[in-house]
């Protein structure tokens, strides 16, 4: 009996790439990187008296992996977020290390949400008008629930501040 070949392509025998592959691994670093790049972009859409963006698009990269990806990537691209935001925090941001875990939590939670609802809902190819409002639907509530833990993180008295900033700068004229 031969032996078994050892399957060492980027692909699986069902087309699908590999996590653990070089390629697998090309993209990771590219997401990573293409976040953290990202960063400074995105605090462009800050509130400045409340320091929250209503949408951080950066993580829309993550999300869309999430979405497409089959669902034994889910580990790497969750270890992978946390390690974008951690740098994208350090970097841009300086935000205390006592604050960036739940920073990070909040981040990779959001990205786990909206792409396992995007997957679920069938919206992560957005080939038909259907996806389309069905994305349109999902982001923001998804989004929405997710932010929550992003409150926590802002505010040190877990969201109280958050809202009366958030409802100060929208009672500015």
């Amino acid at each position: 009996m031969p032996l078994k070949e050892e399957n060492t392509n980027a692909e699986s025998p069902d087309g699908r790439l590999q996590v653990r592959s070089l390629p697998g691994l090309a993209l990771l670093t590219g997401a990573i990187l293409l976040y953290v790049a990202a960063v400074p972009l995105a605090r462009l859409t800050v509130f400045p008296d409340a320091d929250v963006a209503l949408f951080w698009f950066p993580v829309a990269i993550f999300a869309s992996l999430v979405a497409r990806l089959p669902l034994n990537w889910l580990p790497a691209l969750i270890a992978s977020v946390l390690i974008a935001e951690f740098i994208g925090t350090q970097l841009f941001e300086g935000v205390t290390l006592q604050t960036v875990w739940l920073v990070m939590l909040a981040t990779a939670m959001e990205v786990v949400f909206v792409g396992l609802a995007l997957k679920a809902a069938g919206a992560n190819r957005l080939r038909r008008p259907l996806d389309l409002l069905k994305f349109a639907l999902i982001v923001p509530v998804v989004l929405l629930a997710s932010a929550t833990v992003g409150a926590l993180a802002a505010s040190t008295t877990f969201g109280s501040d958050w809202f009366v900033s958030l409802s100060r700068a929208s009672a500015s004229p």
